[in-house]
């Protein structure tokens, strides 16, 4: 007899979650340490996202999101979508809300190359006509994100990111499994342009602008890492010039000859010496 849906699902939910705790190292089992150990990582996880959302049936909106590191390799995530549609002169959207964690480090063997695994949690919001709708799903996924850092042609542009995953939605009636690719482009030290091919009921494309919050660098003393942010140009300390006082030649005149004042103290001339010489014989 064929597996029941349910049964499909906690068996995809089992697999996943083994995949998830074989990835991690072995001290996962120690959920405290293993969120403050500081592991090396390549890729950026401080931004803010802000697409567009297009849809081959003519859904299109808009979607926000964004992460910020709150642990060495521990982020939170937030994101917000709308993508709205005529169908068949029914006014039909969709909107999605949620919340999550992402834990993220270096893989040893690949350079250049990160494993970010996800747990996401989302509020979906169904409009069609008057009639509304709402569930909640969870959201667990697994990408690799490579770094390239390549120009794009003779541009000043870069080839910053390359990254590529899947996510598996389950809820309390169904579950489902979507295939994502993208990349980013580097516009400058604090701007990228993003694109993405999302593969799940359909396909949507996703172009839009990713702002850098701040590269996350390791602190060698502490053994953590913090954003680093734009901040005050400190200015080198500049030697004040010492200023010495002018020292004066010293003048070295002549000896005098005392012993010729002590024979002539008056000043006289040879021939007045020698008169006073003989009138004192």
């Amino acid at each position: 007899m064929p597996d029941s849906t349910e049964e499909k699902m906690n068996k995809q939910f089992s697999i996943f979650a083994v995949s998830f705790v074989l990835s991690a190292n072995a001290s996962a089992f120690d959920f405290g340490s293993f969120f403050e150990q500081s592991l090396m990582h390549e890729a950026e996880y401080n931004y803010a996202d802000a697409s567009l959302l297009l849809h081959p049936d003519s859904f299109k909106g808009l979607e926000i999101n964004g992460s910020y590191t709150i642990r060495p390799n521990l982020a939170i995530t937030g994101v917000f979508n709308r993508t709205s549609a005529d169908v068949l002169g029914i006014d039909n959207a969709l909107s999605q809300l949620g919340v999550g964690l992402r834990y993220f480090y270096a893989l040893p063997n690949i350079e250049y190359t990160d494993l970010d695994l996800s747990l996401q949690w989302l509020n979906n919001s169904v409009d069609v006509g008057r009639i509304s709708d709402s569930s909640s799903l969870l959201v667990v996924g697994a990408q690799a994100r490579h770094v390239l850092g390549m120009p794009v042609g003779s541009t000043s542009l870069m080839w910053q990111e390359a990254y590529g995953g899947l996510q598996l939605g389950v809820s309390s009636e169904d579950f489902s499994v979507a295939f994502h690719a993208g990349v980013l482009v580097e516009i400058n030290a604090q701007f990228s342009a993003k694109a993405e091919l999302l593969l799940d009921d359909g396909a949507f494309l996703t172009l839009g602008a990713r702002m850098n919050l701040g590269r996350v660098q390791r602190n060698p003393e502490s053994g953590t890492y913090k954003a680093n942010l734009p901040s005050e140009v400190v200015q080198p300390a500049v030697a004040k010039p010492q200023v010495s006082e002018p020292v004066l030649p010293v003048v070295i005149s002549p000896s005098e000859d005392k012993s010729e004042k002590l024979e002539n103290p008056y000043g006289l001339t040879e021939e007045e010496m020698s008169d006073l010489k003989k009138a004192a014989e």
